[in-house]
C-alpha cells in the first residue's frame, strides 16, 4: 500500500515536470502571445457610413416619392425615417445633410396637406 503511493507520487511529480518542460516560448499562455483588446476596431465600420446615413437617403428617397405621389403615407415613412437618421447620426454630423433631409419632408407635408 505504501508502495502504491510512492508510485503515485512518482508519477504525479513526473507529470509537473513534464508541463513545466511543455512551458516555452510556445505556450499559448505566455504574456507575450496577447492580444489587447482595442476599442477603435469596433468604430471602424462606422467611420465610412453607417446606419445613420442609409436612414437618411431612405427618407429623401421616400419624400421625394411622397412629394411627386402625393401619398399621405409615404410623407410619414419618410418623417419617421428621418427621425431614425437624426437619432442615430453622429455628433460631427454636416448640417447640410441634416437639413437636406428634413427639408424634402417638410416640402412633401406641405405638398400633401396644404396645396388644392
Amino acid at each position: 500500500m505504501i508502495e502504491d503511493q510512492g508510485v503515485n507520487m512518482a508519477t504525479t511529480g513526473a507529470s509537473q515536470g513534464s508541463a513545466a518542460a511543455k512551458k516555452g516560448k510556445t505556450d499559448p499562455r505566455d504574456p507575450d502571445f496577447v492580444i489587447k483588446y482595442e476599442k477603435s476596431n469596433f468604430s471602424k465600420g462606422d467611420q465610412e457610413g453607417g446606419v445613420a446615413e442609409f436612414y437618411q437617403l431612405v427618407s429623401v428617397a421616400i419624400g421625394m416619392v411622397a412629394f411627386l405621389t402625393r401619398q399621405k403615407w409615404a410623407c410619414w415613412v419618410a418623417l419617421f425615417f428621418y427621425y431614425t437618421s437624426s437619432i442615430n447620426a453622429r455628433s460631427d454630423a454636416r448640417l447640410q445633410h441634416i437639413l437636406t433631409g428634413i427639408s424634402i419632408v417638410l416640402i412633401a407635408f406641405v405638398n400633401i396637406y396644404m396645396t388644392p
